[in-house]
């Protein structure tokens, strides 16, 4: 049987429950969520960066677990003794928000994104050093041959990270809930409820002043219909299951429906 992405499940094995992470999916925001919720203890002077650093907030994620504990997961998981979660976006907003964040808009010469993902893609499309690759070039090196760097997870499509694609797949029934991130509020009023705590959601600044990308209000300048064909092939998937879920489709959406949610931390 299929299985999550085990280093983006947060295992809250008490509650024999999971929530699956996603990036560029209000991700930050959940991370701290979730450590404040289960008092870990973590740095006071919190980085956006550290965040996402297992050292500096030692969340359960489950591919951070020995070997034997992972085994107990995915026999209980394989069992359907745990219950999964999850939150999706729009998958335009989000392959949008990726580009902007770790591509256009990106300025941190020493990081990953910079040293191998940026040379990778100017290559690929014949872009001298100083030329940022268009969103449309971007799509493009995703669809090429696959290589480690196209398949980083702030563009992996979302049912590959859930374990939704691929050979004997979970099915979305196999979630216990499956929130779009318009009902992103919904989602943590369950693990309040769950973890018997009030706490509020982080917003977009929980940690500091950080720029949005404002990749939501930015989608219709962006995918005309050539970026729209390369979007389709890679994403088509995620857009079936974000759609089903907003339109009620599926029997996993919360019958209510909340105001849209403020900012989050991807």
């Amino acid at each position: 049987m299929s299985h999550p992405s085990l280093i983006h499940t947060i295992w809250l094995e008490p509650q024999q429950t999971a929530f699956v992470y996603l990036p560029k999916v209000a991700c930050t925001s959940w991370k701290l969520f979730f450590a404040r919720a289960l008092e870990l203890p973590f740095p006071e002077q919190l980085s956006y960066g550290q965040v996402h650093t297992q050292a500096s907030l030692p969340l359960p994620y489950v591919g951070g677990m020995a070997a034997e504990a992972q085994q107990r997961f995915l026999a209980q998981q394989a069992a359907g003794e745990i219950r999964l979660h999850a939150v999706v976006r729009h998958p335009r907003q989000r392959i949008l928000s990726a580009y902007l964040d770790k591509i256009a808009l990106h300025r941190n010469p020493e990081s990953f994104f910079s040293q191998q993902v940026l040379p990778a893609i100017q290559a690929q499309a014949g872009l001298a050093a100083d030329q940022r690759p268009s969103f449309e070039q971007f799509l493009g090196w995703l669809n090429a041959e696959p290589t480690p760097l196209t398949q980083n997870d702030h563009w992996l499509p979302m049912v590959n990270l859930l374990g939704l694609a691929g050979p004997d797949a979970l099915t979305a029934q196999s979630y216990a809930r499956l929130w779009p991130m318009e009902e992103l509020e919904l989602a943590a009023d369950h693990f309040r409820r769950l973890l018997s705590v009030e706490l509020p959601f982080p917003g977009n600044e929980a940690l500091g002043p950080r720029p949005s990308t404002g990749s939501a209000e930015l989608v219709a300048s962006h995918f005309n219909a050539a970026a729209e064909a390369l979007f389709q092939p890679r994403f088509g998937a995620d857009l079936e299951l974000y759609e089903g879920l907003r339109s009620g489709a599926s029997q996993l959406t919360a019958p209510e429906r909340t105001p849209e949610p403020g900012p989050a931390l991807d």
